[in-house]
């Protein structure tokens, strides 16, 4: 995904529509027909707690959401022996689990060792949309751009992306002190 926000990015800035639809698409069908390989899955979070207070919170509270990150570094620490410290980034990716119909980051994750081509599509494709969610207030017409390649051709194949703007947003500033 960092490659995908670095490249929109760039394409916004360059104020090239149709370059931000066709990255778009190659995203969705790289991860549809399985072109992206573990680093390119991969989630990276630091852990903010300790491991023994990631596991007292757990036990202490059962309906407390277990987290992919600490479950990961868990799973690592098995492993290895060596347990994780707070600070510690883990990378991680969400495997597909056949035997279930939804996905649960905290049990689906696996580390990027363990990878096998066995990657959750489904999660993908929802966190690469929910990423593109980021891009969307910068267009009149997202449902177009971030169209899921099934949009109407028309006699002269698909929407004309040269007409279409990126809307410009007036960053409002923070009062200094002496506005307030």
């Amino acid at each position: 995904m960092r490659e995908y926000i670095h490249d929109q990015l760039e394409n916004i800035l360059r104020e090239d529509v149709k370059a931000v639809h066709e990255r778009h698409e190659k995203a969705r069908r790289d991860v549809i027909e399985g072109r992206l390989g573990a680093e390119d899955l991969c989630r990276r979070q630091r852990l903010k707690k300790t491991m023994s207070e990631y596991k007292r919170g757990v036990k202490e509270v059962e309906t407390k959401h277990r987290l992919g990150q600490y479950e990961v570094a868990l799973r690592k620490w098995e492993i290895t022996g060596i347990e994780p410290k707070k600070g510690d980034t883990v990378r991680y990716y969400v495997r597909h689990e056949p035997l279930t119909t939804d996905t649960k980051v905290s049990r689906d994750a696996r580390l990027l060792r363990e990878y096998d081509g066995d990657e959750d599509t489904e999660y993908y494709l929802d966190r690469l949309d929910t990423t593109a969610d980021l891009f969307r207030p910068f267009f009149d017409r997202p449902e177009i751009v971030f169209g899921q390649g099934d949009e109407q051709q028309g006699l002269f194949g698909g929407p004309d992306y040269t007409k279409m703007q990126i809307r410009r947003t007036q960053v409002n500033e923070t009062p200094n002190d002496s506005d307030i």
